[in-house]
């Protein structure tokens, strides 16, 4: 049978492939995850591959075996760990900075939580993680109560309901100076009274 590797469940509609010479074989798995493959009974001993596969997992491929013929291949037991997250090709950006917030976008291959962490750039850790969306592949995350004039770090973490995680590459970014409530805005004037 063919289960999932985590959940140890059935996965029904997985590809069975025994890969030989001339031809293979390719069965689906029932409901049950279960397949059955009978070789022919011509010929001499058989050696093959055995491969398995299903959307949203990672695939299996067997060290070579050998069959005599007419042999049935049954109660195989098969675990495919599924695919675990990972960022989409547009990477992990930030943008809308302003001096008390940012905000860190980015998407996933596939379904899952998102979190991020962030801290003053000269700290040796980070000080603050964002609440977790779930079951998400487009992710947007607004920090929010961010000093004025800092630079900050931060990582976004994907993580699968199986726990697998990507981490993203830490990066930088510096929140704008405040408005104090005299700016010279240039050409001699001075605007007062900014709140």
């Amino acid at each position: 049978s063919v289960k999932d590797a985590v959940t140890q469940t059935a996965l029904s509609g997985a590809t069975v492939t025994l890969v030989k010479s001339p031809s293979n074989i390719s069965v689906q798995t029932a409901a049950t995850g279960a397949f059955t493959i009978v070789l022919g009974t011509e010929g001499g001993p058989v050696q093959f591959t055995m491969n398995a596969s299903k959307s949203g997992y990672t695939a299996y491929t067997s060290s070579p075996i050998t069959l005599a013929p007419g042999s049935k291949m049954q109660n195989a037991e098969i675990k495919l760990p599924p695919v675990p997250p990972a960022f989409g090709s547009d990477g992990v950006d930030v943008g809308d900075v302003t001096a008390n917030s940012a905000r860190v976008f980015f998407g996933s291959t596939i379904p899952c939580s998102a979190f991020v962490q962030l801290s003053p750039r000269a700290a040796a850790s980070y000080a603050y993680q964002t609440p977790a969306q779930t079951n998400k592949t487009a992710f947007s995350f607004d920090l929010v109560g961010l000093v004025p004039g800092t630079p900050y770090k931060f990582k976004a973490v994907l993580l699968d309901s199986s726990g697998n995680a990507a981490v993203s590459s830490e990066d930088f970014f510096n929140t704008t100076p405040a408005v104090t409530a005299a700016t010279d805005i240039g050409l001699g004037a001075t605007v007062t009274g900014i709140t």
